[in-house]
């Protein structure tokens, strides 16, 4: 039986652009909801939001262990990876506090 300390799970949304990325409710797109449950259930698990805007992720919070906010990286992920694996620090502040819900 294979055994881990944590699991990576990235979810998110695709790239947009004007009203073909209009969302009424900011939450994630599936699979993402049922990918964090179960895996993160299961693991500690570090969750890796790809998104062009702040999502609603507060429902899975108390199953998440570090969550990464990555934004659209386009082809510049390697720099995730770069601060993940520790090859770098994180830095940064968001600007704005992210929500809890699109109340």
């Amino acid at each position: 039986m294979n055994t881990f300390d944590y699991a990576i799970v990235v979810v998110g949304e695709p790239p947009y652009a004007e009203t073909a990325g209009d969302s009424q409710n900011l939450t994630l797109q599936d699979p993402g909801p049922d990918v964090i449950n179960n895996v993160c259930g299961a693991v500690q698990c570090v969750v890796i939001v790809i998104s062009g805007r702040p999502l609603v992720i507060e429902p899975y919070m108390d199953t998440i262990h570090a969550l990464v906010a990555a934004w659209l990286p386009g082809t510049e992920g390697q720099g995730v990876a770069d601060v993940l694996f520790g090859d770098h620090e994180f830095t940064g502040k968001l600007a704005r506090t992210w929500f809890k819900t699109v109340n």
